[in-house]
């Protein structure tokens, strides 16, 4: 699977089932293609979610079956999207703005990993084969992976 996910916002501002369904469904359209989203689970979720973004809208007065079933949908993106998500990434909420969601660094996980954190690639040990993560003095951060000195590829990187 190739990763087109993209740190940053799906969706902002909003945290209202009807509104979250479309972006994420959107998102996951693009990340997944067109093969994916036709087959089987993924098309089934995806009319069921479609299905429950029409109710919202079409009824004055939602029941809370209505809403449970979208919050189920709301899940299921969640689970599909993070599926998707960058290496050492989440897909969720933004720490800081709890309406603010899509794919995010776990800077947890990088540590929990042991991952080297360094403000040069020179500061790497001789040899070095692996994810390293270079963090610069204003607190821009790239993680990188090193299958042979010196050549990195680059996975990810936030300004």
């Amino acid at each position: 699977m190739t990763n087109k996910a993209t740190i940053g916002t799906v969706s902002h501002g909003t945290m209202r089932p009807e509104d979250l369904i479309p972006a994420f469904l959107s998102e996951l359209r693009y990340l997944a293609g067109k093969e994916a989203m036709e087959s089987w689970p993924y098309a089934t979720h995806v009319r069921e979610c479609e299905d429950v973004v029409a109710l919202l809208e079409e009824t004055e007065e939602p029941s809370a079956d209505d809403y449970e079933a979208a919050n189920q949908c709301v899940e299921w993106l969640f689970e599909a999207l993070g599926e998707y998500a960058p290496p050492f990434c989440y897909f969720g909420a933004h720490e800081g703005d709890g309406s603010d969601f899509g794919f995010w660094p776990d800077f947890d996980a990088i540590e929990c990993e042991g991952i080297p954190r360094v403000e040069d690639a020179s500061e790497l040990p001789d040899g070095y084969v692996g994810e390293w993560l270079l963090v610069n003095d204003h607190g821009n951060a790239t993680l990188f992976t090193r299958v042979t000195a010196p050549e990195d590829v680059c996975a990810w990187e936030i300004v």
